[in-house]
């Protein structure tokens, strides 16, 4: 990597220690350690370690896929061409090396030949070129198939524009992949695009074999990453093994099994957690962070590049008048909301791209709260009557009783109930709470069935992944936003090379998703996690994401 992102500085190292189980008891490794310089201390019995995630994902295809709970699961069960390790330095997958042109536009991709499928069929390109134009067929509504439209004509064949030769991909051989970009990109923000699970290699054999059901059973779930899956009991549990075709066997894949359960309330969780039946969470439940912070030490707080929000579905009336948006986002006063959160984890914020992203040595959002904020911490009160009033609806006179969507989780009760009071004391307004579980208020939401929704977006180092999930068609745009202006702006920033320019049109597309208030930024905040004492090296990266591989159990 040539640049380097300085993420959360020494807030992370604090974290990243305590994570590692530095507990009074024992002399555990340091996060950083190698696994081999601690192995002495694993227990020599079989182990399985038991996390929990929120729901059931929709499905374990790594393509399809657009959930966070689905992504937990594939982190373990495939692996690409790179990856990512605990300080998101890339590392070697399939591919054990790989050039780059000096013009930045050709990057070739080197396949190691001992990497195999969990059936202990070797990787060869071509499941890496059935996997690449399944993602470029809109047929499979590949959530993240915008992420190959910096290779040359990806976005022209997408659209039925070119033909599939026509396309900068070129399986040189069984083992050697040639890729040619549109125009050069920051050398470490596409080797870390390369990460992506839409990337991912796929077998053409059991897919076309089992099309509807073959990540549902363990004879046809054939992955290639550190862990296989060994049953899977939907809305309870995936217990997953460790591969012994994986190539990276000695390193990766400690425990004897990895099981993940499906926990929807944080209340029940906890309480499996403080019984021994689960050994680690995420996301604990917010009116408990105080007690926990106090009483105990497997209690950390971890980074997480992230930013809360509630939607404004453009196209669902009155919401797509564009000064009733105005009045509603500026009505919130996101301090107040903040102050009130029991957790006390959170920061207002002020646009959409959060603190912690450094771009040449200045972080990006303090360059643009700098530079002026569109949507003020505080709100306007004034400026929000006024625009309700144009929008024909003054002191509220007339204004449709509408709804705010969120799931189950106290915290999100809580929000919820503090907007609801806010447009009412400031706008005169009634807004009706709809509280339902996860995973009908995802579908909703993403489906648009919505008029105001809680939403949230955790990205990565890099302010265009908080930017272009609102560009027409993108999958995560939950406001339902279409605005040509912006998606032109969107692939002008993908084809700057330049990172002062590129920085430039980034705060420029920032300021007008901003101006058109088809979001309101709430707040920044880390995440919480709960680990047993006796797990060892999970690994915690600077953007808030959780890496099995390498746990084990010290018993």
């Amino acid at each position: 990597m040539t640049k380097k992102f300085l993420i959360i500085g020494l807030c992370i190292v604090m974290v990243l220690t305590m994570i590692t189980g530095c507990s009074k008891k024992t002399d555990a490794p340091s996060l950083g350690e190698n696994f081999e310089e601690s192995n002495d201390m694993k227990s020599k019995k079989p182990t399985k370690f038991i996390y929990r995630i929120s729901s059931d994902p929709p499905t374990l295809d790594p393509q399809v896929n657009n959930k966070s709970v689905g992504n937990t699961i594939n982190s373990v069960l495939f692996e690409g061409l790179i990856g990512e390790d605990e300080n998101l330095d890339i590392e070697a997958g399939v591919a054990e090396k790989w050039d780059i042109s000096d013009d930045g536009i050709f990057y070739t991709f080197y396949l190691r030949k001992d990497a195999k499928w969990s059936d202990g069929q070797s990787i060869i390109t071509k499941d890496f070129l059935y996997s690449w134009k399944r993602a470029l067929n809109p047929e499979y509504a590949v959530k993240l198939s915008n992420e190959f439209f910096y290779i040359k004509n990806a976005e022209e064949y997408y659209k039925g524009e070119k033909e599939f030769s026509d396309v900068g991909i070129q399986m040189v051989d069984d083992y050697t992949i040639k890729i040619e970009l549109s125009n050069p990109v920051p050398e470490d923000e596409m080797l870390s695009r390369f990460t992506s699970k839409v990337f991912y290699p796929l077998r053409e054999d059991i897919i076309e074999a089992n099309p509807d059901d073959w990540t549902l059973h363990p004879e046809t779930c054939i992955s290639n990453g550190p862990f296989k899956m060994k049953s899977y009991k939907m809305n309870e549990e995936i217990v997953m093994v460790k591969d012994e075709n994986y190539w990276n066997r000695e390193n990766k894949g400690k425990v004897d099994e990895l099981c993940f359960v499906f926990i929807s309330d944080g209340t029940t969780t906890l309480r499996a957690f403080e019984s021994g039946d689960i050994d680690g969470f995420s996301g604990v439940p917010s009116e408990e962070v105080p007690r926990l912070k106090m009483e105990s030490d497997e209690f950390h707080i971890i980074p997480a590049l992230s930013f809360s929000y509630f939607a404004l579905n453009v196209t669902k009336p009155p919401i797509d008048n564009p000064k009733v948006r105005e009045a509603l986002v500026l009505a919130i006063d996101k301090q107040k909301v903040v102050e009130a959160s029991v957790s006390g984890l959170s920061k207002p914020a002020t646009g959409i791209v959060p603190y912690g992203l450094v771009v040449n040595g200045v972080d990006f959002r303090e360059e643009g709260d700098r530079n002026g904020d569109i949507l003020p911490v505080n709100g306007d009160i004034e400026r929000a009557k006024a625009a309700l009033a144009e929008a024909g609806y003054p002191d509220g006179q007339g204004f449709p009783k509408i709804e705010y969507l969120y799931n189950a989780s106290p915290g999100n009760k809580q929000t919820a109930e503090i907007l609801q009071e806010m447009w009412k004391k400031n706008l005169n307004i009634d807004v009706e709470l709809v509280n339902v579980e996860y995973k009908v208020e995802s579908e909703r939401r993403h489906s648009g069935d919505f008029q105001l929704a809680r939403s949230a977006w955790n990205g990565d180092r890099f302010p265009i992944s908080f930017l272009q999930i609102f560009a027409t068609g993108n999958a995560n745009n939950n406001p339902q936003y279409s605005n040509p202006k912006y998606d032109e702006l969107i692939k002008e920033i993908r084809a700057e090379s330049d990172i002062f320019k590129r920085n430039v049109l980034l705060h420029k597309a920032e300021e007008m998703a901003l101006a058109d208030y088809i979001v309101c930024p709430i707040s920044y905040g880390s995440s919480t996690l709960l680990i047993k004492n006796k797990v060892k090296d999970l690994k915690i990266t600077p953007t808030g994401g959780v890496i099995f591989d390498y746990v084990y159990i010290d018993e």
